[in-house]
């Protein structure tokens, strides 16, 4: 009875360990600025990280989609198998365009490696959250009043209050010397100037067919409006923010990669100078 005991000791006293290694580790990634008081497994499932992703049962369809892709790999490589290996260019565009099908013998293979797959039998998937960790997460995500990013250095997070993250964005932007206000969202002027810039470069040759689709803009309505968000500077004191803007999708996106590869090109080709040097 007395053994008993004292495993049953040793095994609460190790669980009281984890726990408090647990809430250590999740204290030293979290820093919650908002006034909201976060539990322990909310603050568990944020010290995951924001890349997290959990366990989710098989998605046939996107299976589907995986073999499709997997076939007409193959029946490319088939159609093309004569040509010579050739860099493809940094600027073409995904072709949707379906090859013939491929010899019987590859065929045959492709049939059998779907059957294959299809027919995996799915089994139960094994969450990688506790029923607990599950409700947190939905509970942080449906929290409107909330705003969880990372921090500006390391790998931490941190929350706070939605109206704090606004007034301390407004304030930041308030500043005349480096902001100016606009009356007008210049999204659409500056896509104009891009594409007349892009038309002047193929006129001159110093472009290609190629290039001149990918960078030109068909439909003044496809760029979105750049995005500014802010990272909490939490290893300031005291603590700051810094302003990043997200030119996914934006007018500047395409030309900014034409640019960058040019740049790219040209100091490999070329031996820059150390600044010392200078």
């Amino acid at each position: 009875m007395r053994s008993k005991h004292i495993k049953y000791k040793q095994k609460f006293t190790k669980s009281l360990d984890k726990l408090s290694d647990d809430i250590i580790s999740s204290d030293k990634y979290i820093t919650n600025l908002s006034s909201k008081h976060l539990t322990h497994t909310q603050k568990n499932i944020l010290s995951k990280g924001l890349t997290f992703v959990p366990t989710t049962r098989l998605n046939r369809t996107k299976l589907a989609e995986s073999i499709d892709k997997f076939e007409r790999s193959n029946r490319i490589k088939y159609y093309f198998r004569n040509e010579p290996p050739h860099e493809p260019h940094p600027f073409r565009q995904k072709s949707t365009w379906q090859p013939p099908r491929a010899s019987a013998n590859i065929e045959a293979y492709l049939k059998r490696i779907k059957q294959e797959i299809i027919t995996i039998p799915t089994y139960k998937v094994i969450p990688n959250l506790t029923r607990e960790e599950r409700i947190a997460l939905k509970d942080l995500a449906s929290d409107n009043s909330l705003i969880i990013k990372k921090a500006d250095k390391g790998s931490g997070i941190v929350v706070e209050d939605t109206h704090n993250y606004i007034k301390d964005g407004l304030d930041h932007l308030s500043d005349t010397q480096i902001y100016k206000k606009i009356d007008n969202d210049p999204t659409l002027p500056l896509t104009d100037a891009i594409n007349k810039y892009v038309t002047q470069m193929y006129s001159k040759g110093i472009i290609d067919d190629i290039t001149k689709e990918y960078l030109a803009f068909k439909d003044q309505n496809t760029p979105r409006t750049q995005q500014l968000y802010f990272l909490k500077k939490i290893h300031k004191n005291p603590i700051a923010v810094r302003p990043i803007v997200s030119g996914c999708g934006g007018p500047t996106e395409k030309i900014s990669q034409f640019i960058d590869l040019q740049i790219t090109t040209f100091c490999t080709s070329h031996k820059i100078p150390h600044k010392r040097q200078w």
